[in-house]
């Protein structure tokens, strides 16, 4: 259900509201599949909000190009949808976003606020005059690391590496979805870091197991620079010439010119039989992506915590992950998977190579992972830890102000 009205409704016999949140996040669009990313995860921590009992929670999401303001109510959790301009955020400082965010927020009068993952929703949250704590996936600067220095992007990025920067500093508390951010936030501040992963959706842990034979790999993620796909495709020109029999889909949206330029190296190579984009998936086309799949490569030059190899992890596929950034502290140095230099095609194709050697093998250990890793990723566990940092928070506020009473 839509309205432009605020509305709250929830789906428990008792009524009674024991907290109220303010969920700052980056959403997809309504009616539209959020893919990979944070989009994913704040959609995934959401649907669990939905179902926890005395709670209130609303998710404030701005939206490029959005003519009016509307929200949905879903259990516990109100989708707040608020319109902003989708051009020149950053030369603004985020004025604008901010203020639709402050003014929100004030309408809402929550208890605390939590944001994620981007300049305008983390900068609001820590000037709110009230308990907060933000989360951080991705180190901003790092992601454009060797694009062209006065390029646009690097120059937006500078910018909202500066108000993260800023965020954290005024946070007492960080949510860390992986000891990278740690790295990152201990060169600069002190705040109280609460370890806690990405969660992952159920249907993850109830796809079937992996079958063996010849290598079925799929690659999750935007399509771009970054997430280095144009090493992927390399690596399956060298299997194809060592006779070596696979499959390859490439999932995701495309950043502007990047569909192309792979297409055309699938092209020069002879790939377009077993080398496809699959382009964004929904959310059901993405699982049965995972269920045909045994493999899952990703050859991210910069990651935190990439959810594709943690929904590898968790569906029991052979997860194979770069060198690089947070990856080889997500897979413990190669003990949840297999790890490759990704600037050397060959790497990846050497380690493709030995897996199709004996499929089943590595399909076994994966599976037998997926078992241990179910209580670390599972949404519920994930969405109970999150909200027992609320309390504890909310504690702490209430503790230094009955001191201060005293």
């Amino acid at each position: 259900m839509l309205t432009k009205q605020r509305c709250l409704h929830l789906d428990n016999s008792d009524k009674t509201v024991l907290m109220k949140i303010c969920y700052l996040s980056l959403l997809p669009k309504y009616g539209e599949p959020a893919g990979s990313g944070v989009l994913k995860v704040s959609e995934t921590l959401l649907k669990e909000y939905e179902s926890i009992p005395h709670v209130e929670v609303h998710a404030i999401s701005l939206q490029d190009g959005l003519p009016e303001e509307f929200s949905r109510v879903s259990g516990s959790v109100t989708y707040h949808y608020l319109p902003c301009k989708p051009k020149f955020k950053t030369l603004s400082g985020y004025f604008f976003e901010k203020k639709t965010l402050h003014k929100k927020i004030l309408e809402l009068s929550p208890q605390l606020c939590h944001a994620q993952p981007t300049s305008e929703y983390l900068t609001t949250a820590t000037e709110w005059n009230g308990p907060h704590v933000i989360t951080i996936h991705g180190l901003v600067l790092r992601e454009t690391k060797g694009a062209r220095l006065l390029s646009r992007g690097v120059l937006a990025n500078f910018i909202r590496e500066i108000y993260q920067r800023q965020a954290v500093n005024r946070s007492q508390n960080v949510i860390s979805i992986s000891p990278y951010v740690e790295e990152y936030i201990q060169g600069f501040a002190s705040p109280k870091i609460w370890k806690i992963p990405n969660p992952i959706d159920h249907e993850f842990f109830e796809i079937q197991p992996a079958v063996s034979g010849s290598l079925k790999i799929i690659c999750v993620g935007l399509l771009s620079a970054r997430k280095n796909q144009k090493t992927l495709i390399q690596a399956c020109a060298i299997l194809k010439s060592l006779n070596i029999p696979f499959e390859c889909h490439l999932i995701g949206r495309s950043a502007p010119g990047a569909s192309e330029e792979l297409n055309s190296l699938i092209e020069v190579n002879r790939l377009q039989a077993c080398v496809k984009l699959r382009g964004l998936l929904s959310d059901k086309d993405l699982i049965a992506e995972y269920a045909w799949a045994n493999t899952v490569v990703l050859p991210s030059l910069e990651e935190t915590a990439p959810l594709s190899l943690i929904q590898s992890l968790c569906s029991g596929r052979i997860t194979i992950g770069a060198n690089a950034a947070g990856i080889p502290l997500l897979l413990e140095g190669g003990r949840y998977g297999h790890l490759f230099d990704p600037t050397l095609p060959i790497s990846l194709a050497d380690t493709l190579a030995n897996i199709s050697r004996n499929v089943q093998e590595h399909i076994q250990t994966a599976d037998k992972q997926k078992l241990e890793l179910k209580q670390i990723y599972h949404p519920r566990n994930v969405a109970l830890r999150t909200f027992s940092v609320y309390r504890e928070i909310l504690n702490q506020q209430e503790t230094r102000r009955s001191f201060l009473n005293e």
